[in-house]
């Protein structure tokens, strides 16, 4: 009886190493052949173990064939031969084309047109919605679920806000007039409420507008000097007023609150998510906060950092480096729990979380001119098309996104 239970066993092992195998070359997550290996056995209970192992295998198979419209991006991969042709070209950088292939996203991004700002479409949950030609310098912000903000320059003299809806219908929220511009908004992160300030060409009174996406509703109040719409705490818009942040609340009728004692003690902040607030000091260093507690710093961070983004649920920070990489940072200690790229010729040109553990990244090609050796400086830089890399947090593992073209927008922070 020892010998047969031993020969099982051994047999056993070997279909694990095999399906492990299989599971490895399709892409399936880690522990998925245990799993089914377990249930396998559970099914089949005393029948020869080959009749399991090929049942096993089986399903492998089928998972693999499975649509991938169903799962999410860390459950299932298409194989290799299902690259769509943009993927495999040559002009795609080969660190992108060794990457596995994943699923698209229903985050809107800017797609078409050049680094400037501009886009021929915005995907939003999956369709392509045109953008005017004369809409130039696009940012987007998510709204919810079901749209999406964009802030872009029609001319020289007018700026527009427009929020388009998930069928692709859109409304224009502002027009600014001749000795007016818009250059800051933000969208609140329940996707319910945007707001941004109106400028005027000279003079200090500068009027702070909230949008109700889901009734088209909008509230303005003027303020003395205020720079810039920070980001939202609640329903109440937070400014940042003479290099400080403010809350001046909802904007309905005299309720707003002004100044707030909560941040007033803070320097003009970076982004904020839950109860945690980032803000950059006078030395360059990040510093995180919490809005509760204002007069406590939780930590600093002193080095050189580019663009950083809170997760939705503020346990994580992605930060690009001074070096071009991007790293990971526990946001309730400051310290770096991932690192999710670095490579010599790709650089993020923008990133947008997805969900709390993934993260959408814009990688280009540094692209320099002919002939320029080692003096060459910074503006003679330039990229090539922007691809979409979506990147798990906690496996430290990426994939390239089917896009079909080049990325030119990711949304915005929401705060």
């Amino acid at each position: 009886m020892k010998e047969l239970n031993d020969e099982k066993e051994q047999g056993s092992s070997r279909v694990r190493e095999a399906l492990v195998a299989r599971a490895d070359e399709a892409c399936v997550p880690d522990g998925w052949a245990e799993r089914v290996l377990g249930g396998g056995r559970r099914a089949v209970g005393r029948r020869r173990l080959a009749a399991a192992a090929a049942a096993v295998a089986a399903v492998a198979a089928i998972v693999v064939a499975v649509s991938l419209s169903g799962l999410s991006a860390s459950d299932a991969q298409p194989p290799a031969s299902s690259r769509p042709k943009w993927a495999v070209q040559d002009s795609v950088p080969k660190e992108l084309r060794d990457l596995p292939m994943g699923p698209g996203t229903r985050l809107p991004y800017g797609r078409g047109g050049d680094h400037e700002g501009s886009a021929r479409q915005v995907m939003l949950a999956g369709k392509a919605v045109p953008v005017p030609g004369k809409h130039g310098g696009l940012r987007i912000w998510q709204a919810g679920e079901r749209g999406l903000v964009y802030l872009a320059q029609e001319s020289k003299s007018v700026t527009v806000v427009v929020y388009v809806d998930a069928d692709g219908s859109r409304k224009e929220l502002e027009r600014t007039a001749d000795g007016q511009h818009t250059t800051q908004l933000n969208v609140s992160a329940d996707g319910r409420f945007a707001a941004w300030t109106v400028h005027p060409t000279q003079g200090r009174s500068v009027v702070v507008k909230r949008a109700d996406l889901t009734t088209g509703t909008v509230d303005s109040r003027t303020y003395e000097g205020i720079d810039s719409v920070y980001g939202f705490a609640g329903d109440d818009v937070l400014v940042e007023w003479n290099g400080r942040v403010q809350n001046i609340g909802s904007l309905e009728g005299d309720r707003t609150a002004w100044p707030s004692a909560a941040l007033s003690k803070h320097p003009a902040g970076l982004s904020i998510a839950a109860d945690s607030v980032l803000v950059r000091g006078s030395n360059g260093c990040l510093r995180s906060y919490a809005i509760s507690q204002p007069q406590e710093q939780r930590w600093e961070l002193c080095e050189e950092t580019g663009q950083v983004r809170f997760s939705p649920d503020g346990r994580w920070i992605a930060g690009e480096r001074g070096d071009g990489s991007l790293v990971v940072h526990d946001a309730s200690s400051g310290k770096v729990t991932a690192q999710l790229w670095s490579a010599s010729r790709l650089h993020v040109q923008g990133m947008a979380w997805e969900s709390d553990n993934t993260l959408l990244l814009g990688l280009a090609e540094q692209e320099l001119p002919a002939g320029s050796g080692k003096s060459v400086t910074m503006n003679a830089v330039r990229y090539g098309p922007t691809y979409l890399v979506r990147c798990q947090v906690e496996q430290e593992r990426c994939e390239l996104v089917d896009t079909g073209g080049p990325v030119t927008a990711l949304p915005s922070s929401v705060s």
